[in-house]
């Protein structure tokens, strides 16, 4: 399963140099959730069962949990970042 980024580098230039600490937790964040969330599901071959279905459905409602905090913050910045660089095209 990828939820990552294929190019972080540009990931972080997009937010700009005064960013770049916000930019790189986003990626540390997501990192350490989706590492989290993997260990608990199954692997791509394998069936979910009625034993192993209530450890994945509370992996799974957690990392929901954890990206809708970091989703939040990400949106805000980069609205905060696009229309900085809006601003600076319309003067």
């Amino acid at each position: 399963m990828e939820l990552g980024l294929l190019d972080v580098p540009a990931f972080v230039r997009a937010f700009g140099e005064e960013n770049k600490a916000v930019a790189e937790s986003f990626i540390d964040t997501s990192r350490k959730a989706r590492e989290e969330l993997s260990s608990k599901l199954p692997g791509p071959h394998m069936t979910i069962d009625a034993q192993s279905r209530p450890v994945v459905k509370k992996a799974i409602l957690k990392w929901l949990k954890e990206v809708a905090e970091e989703n939040k913050r990400f949106l805000l910045t980069a609205v905060d970042v696009y229309q900085k660089k809006l601003l600076e095209q319309l003067r």
